[in-house]
């Protein structure tokens, strides 16, 4: 499907060619969206101190491995407004499941994420 650098990193998604995956970083920040959207919370680049087109980009990963639907992207902004966690996504959380022994929330993401 994907391949593309995020803050250095390359990032691997269905069907890339690329040795490389995704970094822990990535992974929890996808990890932190898929939550934050299942509370009925919608989450902003600003949220995770990230350059809006890096969160686009991640956003269109999410869409595209089918976590969420009804995600709306535009060149620089993301919707999730109207988002609903898959059960595809779900899996994903569950798959993930040791990081929601520290994952607090929004309001501690940023030291989660370091």
């Amino acid at each position: 499907m994907r391949c593309f650098l995020f803050k250095g990193i390359r990032l691997l998604m269905s069907n890339c060619d690329v040795e490389e995956g995704i970094n822990i970083n990535t992974k929890k920040v996808i990890y932190s969206i898929l939550k934050e959207v299942q509370a009925g919370n919608e989450p902003k680049a600003v949220d995770y101190e990230m350059e809006p087109r890096d969160f686009v980009k991640i956003a269109q990963i999410i869409k595209d491995e089918g976590y969420l639907k009804n995600v709306a992207i535009a060149a620089t902004i993301v919707w999730y407004n109207h988002a609903e966690i898959t059960m595809k996504g779900i899996k994903y959380l569950e798959e993930n499941s040791l990081l929601s022994k520290t994952y607090k929330g929004l309001k501690e993401l940023r030291a989660w994420l370091k």
